[in-house]
């Protein structure tokens, strides 16, 4: 008779130490970063549902070092790659696997997993790293994941993350970056929540802009790289046409020069640009790529030294590099085309890296340190790809 196989833990007690080892690392962590954090101080033995805002980076060790027990924090599929570092942590703190831009039914058994074990799970519930100093949208359906998991809820933010650590950023820069657990539920209270009372606190919450919080923010090369968020001139609408250096973005093409304030805010000496903040830069990029004329067989969009990877298996392979350009029809990178019919999912990762599965595979796209990924990520939804509406995947205000 065979054995049968004995089941194996998520929650290890190895995690322990590896997270009591984390603490000692996260503060050089943090002093590099000006992070001060607020440690949690649950009853004893209970676990935790957590729920947080996403500002930089490092906030999954931010976030864990708040708290005295492990933290099993639920991370994209970029992660669980094959390289030594990814398979270290791993190891060590045992993240749990998400799809990126589509619904995981094994990722929500695996946190209803964790939770059983006795184990704190948190989850950035934008599924994006903010871009432009705003949140994005949070599905309603949190709400069902929160009761599924049948523990307290905690509702943690971070403040000044952006300022001091922006993710088109090319620099850190000095300033006031906390995190805290602001908000406490029960589960008697979250039964006793409508959903719509449920998600309008998580939403109240966990909403920070930090340009509104007059904080300053110190930095020489404060817009360097802002090109990775902007691709849209407002004035001559140009598209690809804007350079940063130092504290300013300017245009190519129209000479419009726009300086990134200290406090997170936007001013030039051209009268006719009217935007004060970055969010209403971006609202304006996404108007008008909702508005792109679409030719049949033009080229949208065209950036050179680019590298396009198959991820499909842990080991990532490259599969072509050089010019990648945008049609009405296709992706083209070096000699790899790729129908846009086929292109099922989107979402951006990190920086300047693109991540889209087809219907058996999944590619990651790279560029040059000023590759703008969101450029493409926003016009596949308008494209006749296999996505359906303009979902935006985590990109819309």
């Amino acid at each position: 008779m065979q054995k049968q196989k004995k089941a194996q833990h998520h929650v290890l007690l190895r995690h322990k130490f590896y997270f009591r080892a984390l603490r000692f690392v996260g503060a050089i962590m943090g002093w590099m970063y000006g992070f001060k954090k607020k440690i949690f101080r649950g009853a004893p033995g209970q676990n935790y549902f957590i729920l947080a805002n996403h500002q930089t980076l490092l906030d999954p060790a931010f976030l864990a070092m708040s708290f005295r027990a492990p933290v099993y924090i639920v991370a994209g599929e970029t992660l669980f790659n094959n390289s030594i570092p990814s398979r270290l942590l791993r190891h060590c703190f045992a993240p749990i696997k998400k799809r990126k831009g589509e619904a995981d039914v094994a990722c929500i058994r695996s946190m209803v997993r964790v939770a059983r074990e006795g184990g704190n799970v948190a989850i950035f519930p934008e599924g994006n790293r903010t871009w432009a100093d705003f949140p994005f949208y949070i599905d309603p359906a949190i709400c069902s994941l929160v009761r599924m998991m049948k523990l307290p809820l905690l509702l943690y933010r971070f403040e000044g993350g952006y300022g001091v650590d922006p993710r088109w950023g090319k620099s850190r820069r000095k300033g006031r970056f906390v995190g805290y657990v602001s908000r406490e539920i029960s589960p008697e209270e979250i039964a006793a929540m409508t959903d719509e009372q449920l998600y309008k606190t998580i939403i109240d919450v966990l909403t920070v802009v930090d340009s509104e919080s007059a904080a300053l923010y110190k930095s020489p090369e404060r817009a360097e790289y802002l090109e990775r968020l902007l691709f849209v001139c407002p004035i001559c609408g140009a598209s690809s046409s804007l350079h940063s250096e130092g504290a300013a973005v300017s245009c190519e093409k129209c000479g419009l020069s726009v300086t990134y304030g200290e406090d997170l805010r936007l001013s030039s000496e051209n009268p006719a640009f009217k935007f004060e903040t970055l969010k209403q830069w971006y609202a304006y990029q996404l108007s008008a790529v909702r508005a792109l004329e679409i030719k049949d067989g033009a080229v949208l969009y065209r950036d050179e030294n680019a590298v396009l990877y198959d991820k499909t298996a842990e080991k990532r392979i490259e599969v072509a590099k050089g010019t990648c350009t945008l049609t009405d029809t296709a992706l083209t990178v070096g000699e790899a085309v790729i129908p846009l019919s086929e292109i099922a999912s989107v979402s951006v990762v990190g920086g300047r890296k693109l991540v889209f599965h087809t219907k058996d595979r999944f590619f990651i796209l790279t560029g040059d340190a000023r590759f703008n990924a969101i450029k493409y990520a926003l016009t596949f939804n308008i494209l006749p790809t296999a996505i359906k509406g303009e979902k935006y995947y985590g990109l819309t205000i």
